[in-house]
């Protein structure tokens, strides 16, 4: 067991004598990061979509 955690390295920082477990897991760590930022990316999306709808229905005058 590791105690000690380091920041988890992306494949374009790992040194020339990585394993293949060094590669997988960074890759994994990419993969991660990348559908991170496309779920915050949706989110952001709709919650944009959302407050323009309820924006605009305020100003036509409905009441919610």
């Amino acid at each position: 067991m590791r105690l000690v955690t380091r920041r988890r390295l992306r494949v374009d920082e790992l040194p020339r004598n990585a394993t293949l477990r060094d590669y997988l897991a960074a890759h994994r760590a990419d993969v991660e990061d990348q559908a991170a930022e496309q779920s915050r990316t949706k989110r952001r999306e709709a919650d944009r979509r959302y407050r323009r709808r309820r924006n605009q229905q305020r100003k036509e005058g409905h009441t919610a």
